[in-house]
């Protein structure tokens, strides 16, 4: 038996990502990973293609989301796997926060227009997305639209934390998310610990039903890993992995391929996932 791999954390063109549902797959099947998953921002509108693509491709596939949350510390993401993404009040929700960013986003071009900058809305959703429209999306089209030369002046000049058109988006507090993901049946995780720093939230986080923590992330020098294999020893939370791949135009060079996840990991999360659709908490 061959080794097998996973990448859990990659993303598409419904939320921040440049690929297709089926150009993700394809790429997986490149990389030959045996199992995915699809954890596009705040929706789950990628997860029906691509369950179609990786069963045509004979790749495991599990349903994920990576939801936004922030508190006074800054912002936390987790990710949730094998949620019951057809779970009603689970869409509702999704829906009332694609709602609030569209509301967000309606406000940021009120912003431009004060600052002299006339844009069209209706224009920019159009080139959107279906998914979750965020700054990334309004970056790239003020470079299409030649205000900035790129996506790094459209954060310094305009967009990011603190600039004269920002403005934050409604989120979830942490504890909102990992509760929201374990009433969809589905196992909250911890995205990329390692960038976000917020290592004295994850007793709390336990507390309130975290399950995992992503250790392997393609941005996690091996002394990172080494310290979050250690909080998941601790706290008794599965090892996750994925390398947060958003396509090779979304934020850079593509990174799939740059974490391969031991199957091992995989088969202990299934266990999880069906612990928690038996216990379901419906």
């Amino acid at each position: 038996m061959t080794e097998q791999f996973a990448d859990l954390h990659l993303h598409t063109v419904y939320s921040d990502g440049s690929s297709t549902p089926a150009e993700v797959v394809a790429n997986a099947r490149t990389f030959g990973f045996s199992a995915i998953s699809i954890v596009d921002h705040d929706t789950i509108q990628g997860i029906p293609p691509a369950l179609a693509e990786c069963r045509a491709a004979g790749i495991e596939f599990v349903p994920g989301i990576e939801l936004s949350s922030n508190d006074s510390g800054g912002t936390v993401h987790i990710l949730g796997y094998g949620i019951d993404w057809r779970d009603k009040v689970f869409c509702e929700f999704l829906e009332e926060m694609r709602k609030n960013r569209l509301e967000r986003m309606e406000k940021i071009f009120k912003k431009f227009q004060a600052l002299g900058v006339t844009l069209d809305l209706s224009e920019f959703l159009l080139a959107g997305q279906q998914g979750t429209v965020g700054r990334l999306h309004l970056a790239h089209f003020l470079v299409g639209k030649g205000i900035v030369a790129d996506l790094a002046e459209a954060f310094e000049r305009y967009i990011g934390d603190g600039k004269p058109a920002y403005l934050p988006v409604d989120m979830l507090n942490p504890r909102e998310a990992v509760e929201m993901i374990r009433r969809a049946c589905g196992v909250p995780v911890l995205a990329h610990p390692g960038i976000t720093h917020r290592d004295e939230l994850i007793p709390r986080l336990v507390s309130w039903g975290l399950m995992g923590i992503e250790v392997y992330y393609s941005k996690h020098l091996p002394e990172a890993i080494q310290h979050y294999r250690k909080l998941a020893e601790k706290y008794g939370l599965l090892v996750l992995g994925g390398s947060d791949c958003h396509g090779a135009g979304g934020k850079g060079e593509s990174l799939i391929g740059t974490v391969r996840l031991p199957y091992e990991y995989v088969e202990k999360l299934k266990v999880a996932i069906e612990e928690c659709l038996t216990n379901g908490h419906h």
